[in-house]
């Protein structure tokens, strides 16, 4: 998107979206300044230079705050994306305790599971955590369930 810019057109619209969420809430407003930042310092700006262009808007950062706001914004999008080869791009869901359910092998047919959509994750309740504390590990159903549904090594 802003990365066609060259870079002094890269900084002026910077600062024109700094002038526009004057009204909104810090959070927001860095969160949607973040890919413009990210481009600028990938374009050779310094982290000092956009910190101290981002206090000039209204948006005040120590460089090491900065630079901490990049990284886990960058950790967040590298997250966010699905590669080919990855788990989540197959045509399978995986069910919630699948892994659990593979070490424990519950026999129970009442057990529900939920389907986890591709790039969503829930999070494991206290119950789930304590059924795979006190579970038993079949080593051997892990391996061929691996082989089954052909997990690499």
């Amino acid at each position: 998107m802003q990365q066609n810019l060259n870079p002094a057109t890269q900084v002026e619209a910077l600062r024109k979206a700094m002038v526009e969420l004057q009204d909104v809430p810090r959070r927001v407003q860095v969160r949607t300044l973040m890919p413009m930042v990210d481009v600028a310092i990938k374009q050779g700006f310094g982290i000092a230079y956009l910190a101290q262009i981002l206090g000039e808007g209204g948006i005040p950062f120590k460089p090491s705050s900065l630079k901490q706001a990049v990284y886990l914004w960058r950790k967040k999008q590298a997250t966010n994306k699905v590669r080919p080869g990855s788990i989540a791009a197959g045509e399978s869901t995986f069910l919630v305790g699948e892994k659990a359910d593979a070490m424990t092998k519950s026999t129970d047919p009442d057990e529900e599971s939920q389907t986890i959509e591709p790039g969503k994750r829930q999070p494991m309740t206290k119950a789930d955590l304590k059924k795979i504390r006190e579970g038993h590990v079949d080593l051997e159903a892990i391996v061929r369930q691996a082989r089954i549904t052909g997990v690499p090594k």
